[in-house]
């Protein structure tokens, strides 16, 4: 199981050593940062729409159009020629740079991964960082890899083992991922949202967001974009839902809060509560 997770999250190390390293950022970026499975897709969504003035009409393009992932292109080495990999995907990183300000980016790369400019305060871009609780990352990634990518026909819990245990290729320890934009959360560009949030409270994740884009939105806008991200809706909307990319639904799943306590076996989910503490030893974050 472990041999198939190495060989199916394999990237060009090129790639994201180098080119992503000396990505060149501008001071109007937007960068959107996750886990994997933590509901990035859900944020490139309301970012996207409120960094561009609500237009909906834009919004229909698929968006990894309108919001690259800008390492993707090294997941495509040896299948960059294939007319089936949407051109914002195989060459990710030429796609962004062709994008107009202000141009919104995600990645899910680890912070040592990412552009120095992103990195070392001599541009003025932004980011939003979206945490999710790792127990639920780990069961929205278990079935993407065995359902949607068919990957992988292991159990839930040898899936949980190799989370807690293995790094992924370019995006590494969940904790180092998390806690490295947690401790800079007070800096003025960084702003930090939890997935949890915007299910509980997703109007006022929607104004802090505004807020630090530096976007008013009247009462009537804030309950047309409610309606517009609500998860049903996005679950239905073929320019989130990656239905057309993977060829069957799945993509967006469930997307509820404490799923894991329905599938995960009481032994996993100690075993994740563990690590969860003694990673958080010495810090504020909470789940």
């Amino acid at each position: 199981m472990e041999l198939v997770f190495k060989q199916a999250l394999k990237i060009d190390e090129d790639v994201i050593k180098i080119k992503v390293k000396q990505y060149q950022i501008r001071n109007s970026d937007v960068f959107l940062l996750g886990y994997p499975k933590s509901g990035t897709t859900w944020a490139q969504e309301m970012i996207w729409l409120i960094l561009n003035d609500l237009n909906y009409d834009g919004a229909k393009a698929f968006v990894d159009e309108r919001v690259p992932v800008l390492e993707m292109c090294a997941y495509w080495k040896g299948d960059a020629q294939s007319n089936t990999i949407p051109e914002c995907h195989k060459n990710s990183m030429e796609f962004a740079y062709k994008l107009k300000d202000p141009r919104c980016i995600k990645t899910h790369l680890r912070w040592e991964y990412l552009p120095d400019e992103l990195l070392n305060d001599t541009k003025n871009s932004k980011i939003i960082y979206i945490a999710r609780n790792p127990k639920d990352v780990c069961l929205s990634s278990y079935h993407y890899f065995k359902n949607l990518l068919n990957l992988t026909d292991c159990s839930l819990e040898d899936f949980g083992d190799f989370f807690l245990n293995v790094m992924y290729d370019g995006i590494g320890d969940y904790w180092n991922h998390v806690l490295y934009f947690w401790n800079r959360r007070d800096q003025p560009n960084i702003l930090f949202i939890k997935y949890e949030d915007m299910k509980c409270n997703l109007l006022d994740v929607i104004r802090k967001v505004a807020t630090f884009l530096k976007k008013k939105l009247t009462e009537e806008e804030e309950t047309r974009l409610l309606k517009w991200l609500n998860f049903e809706t996005m679950k239905n909307n073929s320019a989130v839902n990656h239905n057309a990319l993977y060829q069957k639904p799945g993509f967006i799943r469930i997307g509820k809060i404490g799923e894991h306590k329905k599938e995960m076996s009481i032994e996993l989910i100690e075993k994740f509560d563990s690590w969860i503490e003694n990673n958080l030893k010495n810090s504020d974050y909470e789940i």
